[in-house]
């Protein structure tokens, strides 16, 4: 199964569209939806910093569907939501001032972000919660602890919710007084879709601060040798 997600603000609406591009059985584990390599990460302050290596996966599970109690207006049936968790793993190797990092420089924190590198240094914390504050399990961070022997670190965070992927940009390292000073665009793992293809869309609408909730479902079907496409909705 390989999948896409998509989440954007419509009209003061909440839009969360879930895509399950479906070859295969459904339930898996934690699959990857973005990637920075070491070939994508860059020094913020190179006359400081050298990044020998940085790369971090952004990975979600989503397997599960929600059915709430409250009634879709317009339908006498009850709105399903997809319900999921998000990982981030980051691993790191840097040097500062050309060698190994040492205290207080062993603590660094890491965040995900919402631009590019290129873009204002990684623009400001990726939020799951837009209007939600800019800190605690709205933000995906981690506290990396380098080995001061070898300057290299690990570190691994899991939040409730599922991310969009578009709008999460990058990965950035901050130092122990918060300067910006290495980061790792994010990349999406698009699937390469097999000749013959099925898909499920379910597109779920919430109303900001009311129980109003809607959910639309777009079934797609595809056969190359053919060029036969058809949809249901």
């Amino acid at each position: 199964m390989a999948s896409s997600l998509l989440a954007a603000p419509v009209m003061g609406l909440v839009v969360t569209i879930l895509a399950l591009l479906t070859d295969g059985a459904r339930g898996e584990a934690f699959r990857t939806f973005s990637q920075c390599v070491k070939s994508g990460s860059q020094s913020l302050i190179p006359a400081t910093y050298e990044v020998l290596g940085l790369e971090a996966t952004l990975m979600m599970d989503h397997s599960e569907l929600v059915t709430d109690n409250s009634i879709a207006v317009g339908t006498d049936s009850g709105f399903s939501r997809t319900k999921g968790n998000t990982k981030l793993s980051i691993d790191a190797n840097i040097r500062k001032n050309g060698s190994i990092l040492k205290p207080p420089d062993l603590t660094v924190t890491a965040h995900a972000h919402a631009k590019s590198c290129e873009v204002d240094n990684g623009g400001p914390h990726y939020l799951n919660d837009v209007t939600g504050l800019d800190s605690g399990d709205n933000i995906l961070q981690i506290s990396l602890q380098f080995d001061a022997s070898t300057s290299k670190a690990t570190g691994t965070v899991t939040r409730p919710w599922l991310t969009d992927y578009e709008r999460a940009g990058s990965v950035v390292l901050h130092d122990s007084s918060g300067v910006r000073f290495a980061c790792c665009n994010l990349v999406p793992n698009l699937p390469s879709l097999p000749d013959t293809w099925s898909a499920t869309i379910e597109a779920n609408f919430q109303q900001p601060d009311s129980n109003i909730s809607y959910t639309m479902l777009r079934k797609e079907w595809y056969h190359k040798a053919t060029n036969n496409l058809r949809i249901d909705e």
